[in-house]
């Protein structure tokens, strides 16, 4: 059995070489298959699945060129060339090694057609639309009965999920609470020309946001507001690694609606008492 010796109390010094990130790797090399020019990807990590998935893309008639495979060499320089695809059928002894094979998929059906629409497509909408061409999702899509079918229209929420449903809430909501936060700004920027000129537009701004409609929308806008920042804190598993714009949103989601619910129920209140 091999064993490592430790000696202590020198001190260390030197560097040492980092390779690329394996789920980066896997990402990466998919996309040689939305071109026909060569792609060259450098500093990949020596695994079996980097070697895993060359050999299907090899499978897909695309062709690979490793550089720096030998063991003193760090990181190898992997130059990837589809310009022409021989098959769309990924063989099932390299797939059941790696679920990162999946990922050939939408570079295969772009590549076959371009123009589809933009957005993040969950599995279950890429299995959609292959049955909805004639194809099953987990056995092949072949190329030359793509080009024979008419692109179908996929409903929403195939493309979008259910992120990004409540992203646009959360910004429909935002741009109303926005607009109103602007107006009231205005208003009172109208003081700083005369009383007479604030007055005015406080009718016009009462008049506006006091409509039935728009009314519900305000309230339903800080409801929603409120409760789309408590279901982003519920989702979440852990604090650390929270982007600033997450920390952002949260701290938005949790002051601004109260302050402004505070705001608008004291001047509604008391134009209600007092007119």
């Amino acid at each position: 059995m091999d064993r490592i010796l430790v000696r202590g109390g020198n001190r260390l010094n030197g560097t040492i070489p980092i390779s690329g990130a394996k789920n980066s790797a896997l990402t990466l090399l998919p996309c040689a298959l939305l071109t026909d020019e060569p792609l060259t990807l450098r500093n990949l990590p020596r695994l079996a699945d980097v070697d895993t998935f060359g050999h299907l893309l090899n499978q897909l008639g695309a062709s690979t060129h490793t550089r720096g495979s030998r063991p003193e060499d760090f990181g190898r320089v992997m130059t990837v060339s589809a310009s022409r695809i021989t098959s769309t059928t990924a063989p099932y002894d390299i797939v059941r090694k790696m679920r990162a094979s999946i990922l050939v998929l939408g570079p295969l059906l772009a590549r076959e057609e371009a123009g589809a629409g933009p957005g993040p497509r969950t599995l279950r909408a890429h299995g959609v639309a292959l049955r909805r061409r004639g194809h099953c999702p987990y056995r092949r899509a072949a190329a030359s009965q793509l080009a024979r079918t008419r692109a179908p229209e996929f409903r929403l929420r195939h493309f979008m999920g259910r992120f990004n449903l409540a992203h646009r809430v959360r910004l429909a909501s935002g741009l109303v609470l926005f607009a109103y936060v602007a107006t009231h700004l205005a208003n009172h920027g109208l003081g700083l020309i005369s009383l007479s000129a604030m007055e005015a537009g406080r009718s016009v701004f009462l008049s506006f946001w006091r409509a039935p409609a728009l009314t519900a929308a305000l309230y339903a806008s800080l409801a929603v507001h409120l409760a789309l920042a408590l279901w982003a804190l519920y989702r979440r598993r852990t604090w650390r690694g929270m982007r600033r714009a997450e920390v952002l949103q949260l701290i938005f989601g949790f002051t601004v609606p109260p302050l402004l619910a505070g705001h608008i129920l004291a001047t509604r209140g008391l134009h209600e008492l007092h007119g």
